[in-house]
């Protein structure tokens, strides 16, 4: 093969390789689908053990309030209207802020604090804690917290007890005391001798996860990770 014909197959070579377009798999790089109708807005989304999404928030108008409604969708169900079980909230809690987290004993939910709207206080904590049953679909109330919390965060520690910081309460005041919740005993437990100094707006959602060397760590809205959460928010492990 002489040298012109070696070049003119780099050449073709080089030309296909750049117009050709490789489209890697989903599960390499992910991938979108289109726009799906859905109930209601879903502000808050936990997954069931059973692999439905529970999800909660306003409605489509984007009102909310305690007669807000709860939506169950089955993704074995594909995206249509037969595939979401709509239900009405029974106990008159406005869960919309509030924690929700998957209880890892019973695989229920437990949606701690909300919004105080209901009772002509809006955007400012309560201390409900409600609980969804994900095999009945039915709401029931569990202890309430010492303290109202509008936007906290929830934590499940390694022992199966739940971690509740941040939020602001029924005065709209950061609470600066952290919670654990213990669902053998329904009770929660205040660390008076832990504090928070988060500072206003700072306490809403603040990120935390249990480390490998049994604390929490953690950072608030306005602040990163490496410089805050290693020193400034860890709490002992619960036994």
């Amino acid at each position: 093969m002489n040298i012109f014909y070696r070049l003119l197959i780099c050449v073709c070579t080089c030309w296909v390789l750049t117009i050709t377009t490789v489209h890697s798999e989903p599960q390499d790089e992910g991938s979108w689908s289109e726009v799906i109708d859905w109930p209601i807005i879903a502000i808050h989304t936990v997954m069931t053990p059973e692999g439905k999404i529970m999800n909660f928030g306003t409605d489509k108008d984007g009102l909310q309030g305690a007669s807000f409604f709860f939506d169950i969708w089955d993704p074995k169900l594909g995206t249509g209207a037969s595939s979401h079980n709509t239900l009405p909230n029974s106990i008159g809690v406005d869960s919309f802020g509030s924690a929700a987290i998957l209880l890892p004993e019973t695989g229920n939910i437990l949606m701690s604090g909300g919004d105080n709207r209901p009772n002509g206080q809006p955007n400012v904590g309560i201390n409900d804690a409600p609980i969804f049953n994900t095999q009945s679909n039915s709401l029931s109330s569990a202890a309430d917290m010492s303290f109202a919390r509008w936007y906290p965060t929830s934590t499940v520690l390694a022992n199966g007890n739940i971690l509740i910081t941040g939020g602001d309460d029924v005065q709209g005041r950061t609470v600066p005391t952290p919670e654990i919740y213990s669902p053998e005993d329904d009770t929660w437990t205040s660390l008076l001798g832990v504090s928070n100094d988060w500072g206003s707006r700072a306490s809403f959602y603040p990120r935390q996860w249990v480390a490998p060397n049994g604390k929490v760590f953690g950072y608030d809205c306005l602040t990163k990770l490496e410089e805050y959460g290693l020193t400034r928010s860890y709490y002992p492990m619960a036994r």
